[in-house]
């Protein structure tokens, strides 16, 4: 029967303070907890972290120098140094010394986006990609949306299709050098307005293609929160699997990034749009499952560290994606000016 050493308070304060309402919400405060505790190592009546553990030279005993798992040190062990399990320069092996502070960077750089919330939850691994309301995200678009299919949009469509800018019915009565003017007019219109060909340059396109890059934002920044608080949460698991000697986290729930910003900008977009229903259409999409390595308890923090370094790699290259994809937008619209009428 193993007994229970090592206790520890979930903490909202110090680097999860200012963390989004996702992490808070989620696996930061225990996170932060568990590494507090493993970095401070104090006077425990009965709650010993794990810790690394120098022995004496003069021990004549089996145990070597290692990692070593909640509870009091061996009683056979008289002469020994104990150190935190973040001090990894002690091992001598050339590894590095890990600050609390670092393991929330990622979070802390995913923070402050105002792309929606998602529900709150009580277990490690989220299973699921949910947004629950679009922020500032969905109120950009549904003026986006209401400026490209709003009540204007039917008004100039019918203008349009009466000015025919090819032998339409008003040009062949209308023929002088006033009508010769209003045809380049709605030319440029046709241009600017129209929404015959889907190849064409126009308004109600450039501005869909817009839509959906912002669309694909907030669902890119959803995914890299998702996959952040699942690698909190399973680091959590597995710390503490180790130190139990019990079966780890082998699968958290993942989302694909690319697969985000692919679908954002390869997509068509229906004639009306709901934010909320369309950023969780697209993080359906891309729903998986991720192996999570696991190893030594120094092992598998770092690992959370070199996964959460990928997370924002693969973030960042998706939100490139759509940079480009907005430039794309804002470059072709040369193509078809904004029309100006005097």
């Amino acid at each position: 029967m193993t007994m229970e050493f090592w206790t520890y308070e979930d903490d909202i304060g110090g680097p999860v303070t200012h963390l989004g309402e996702v992490f808070r919400s989620g696996n930061a405060p225990r996170f932060h907890g568990m590494l507090k505790s493993l970095a401070e190592l104090k006077d425990y009546d009965d709650s010993w972290p794990p810790r690394w553990v120098d022995v004496g030279k003069v021990e004549v005993i089996a145990m070597n120098d290692g990692e070593v798992g909640s509870g009091p040190i061996p009683e056979d062990i008289t002469f020994y140094d104990e150190y935190s399990i973040l001090r990894g320069s002690v091992r001598g092996d050339g590894k590095r010394d890990l600050t609390v502070e670092e393991f929330f960077h990622h979070a802390d750089i995913l923070s402050g986006q105002n792309v929606g919330s998602v529900p709150e939850h009580g277990n490690e691994i989220r299973e699921l990609l949910k947004v629950t309301s679009g922020g500032w995200v969905e109120g950009v678009v549904d003026r986006i949306e209401a400026a490209r299919m709003g009540l204007s949009h039917p008004t100039w469509i019918g203008l349009i299709d009466n000015f025919e800018k090819a032998g339409g019915q008003v040009w062949q009565h209308w023929q002088d050098s006033a009508a010769d003017l209003a045809k380049e007019k709605f030319a440029a219109l046709h241009l600017w307005y129209g929404d015959r060909d889907p190849g064409d340059i126009y308004r109600s396109q450039g501005l869909g293609r817009l839509t959906q890059c912002l669309l694909g934002f907030a669902a890119l920044i959803h995914g890299a929160r998702l996959d952040i608080d699942n690698l909190m949460g399973a680091c959590v698991r597995n710390v503490h699997a180790w130190d139990k000697n019990t079966p780890h986290v082998s699968q958290v729930g993942w989302a694909a990034l690319s697969g985000i910003a692919n679908a954002a900008v390869g997509n068509k977009l229906e004639a009306a749009i709901t934010a909320v229903g369309t950023i969780n259409d697209i993080a359906a999409d891309i729903k998986m499952q991720k192996a999570v390595q696991t190893g030594g308890c120094y092992d598998i923090l770092e690992n959370y560290l070199k996964e959460a370094d990928e997370v924002l790699e693969h973030a960042l290259a998706g939100a490139d994606a759509l940079v480009d994809e907005v430039k794309s937008i804002r470059n072709e619209f040369h193509f078809a000016p904004v029309p100006v009428w005097e």
